[in-house]
């Protein structure tokens, strides 16, 4: 996927392999996935520092979580 916000800041995300070990809430600990990360990215940031930061804190607090499919179990982002 592809989002540019109001200000600019823009986020485009490649499926890759990754061993997150982190199972998504209710059966494990983690909270976020790239695709929530990045909404809430691109609703409270207006500079591409300001998302890596928010991302970043938010998967730390939370637990960040991958999907478990045939292409990869991790996501990179370009912000």
């Amino acid at each position: 996927f592809g989002l540019l916000n109001e200000h600019g800041v823009g986020i485009a995300e490649s499926t890759c392999t990754a061993r997150t070990g982190a199972l998504a809430r209710p059966r494990g600990k983690a909270l976020w996935y790239t695709d929530e990360l990045s909404r809430v990215a691109m609703e409270r940031t207006t500079s591409a520092r300001a998302a890596v930061e928010l991302m970043g804190a938010l998967a730390v607090e939370g637990g960040f979580y991958g999907e478990d499919n045939f292409e990869g179990t991790a996501e990179s982002l370009i912000v």
